[in-house]
């Protein structure tokens, strides 16, 4: 979000590898913040060891359908709609931009249930 950000007020083109049909689950930053927290708290030693998927299954967006929501956003307010309006975005082959061996996973959806910290839940949907 933040890359298409900063490319939409700086006037580059948003470059969306193969089209941006890849899915990611986004998570509102209070969320995220409030995860960071959990697990830094380590409540039984229940963090200790594990890599975390903070994201938000509700919030499950292609990269080209989040670019848009971006774009869309940013026109309702009058200090970015001009930047907005202008905002272009493009299409790269992944194997060209990264190289042949590049491969990227089509979904990523984390499984909530396998969370063992309380509270380690997203409550914001996009």
């Amino acid at each position: 979000m933040i890359q298409f950000i900063n490319n939409i007020l700086y006037q580059r083109p948003i470059k969306l590898m193969d089209g941006g049909k890849q899915k990611r689950c986004f998570t509102f930053i209070g969320d995220g913040v409030s995860a960071l927290v959990k697990m830094i708290e380590n409540e039984n030693g229940a963090a200790s060891g594990r890599i975390f998927n903070i994201g938000n299954p509700n919030n499950n967006l292609s990269i080209a359908d989040a670019a848009q929501e971006v774009i869309s956003v940013m026109k309702e307010y009058e200090k970015y709609a001009h930047f907005a309006e202008k905002a272009k975005v493009e299409t790269a082959a992944s194997a060209t931009h990264f190289g042949a061996a590049y491969e990227d996973v089509k979904e990523r959806i984390p499984l909530l249930k396998m969370q063992k910290i309380p509270r380690l839940t997203p409550t914001k949907n996009v």
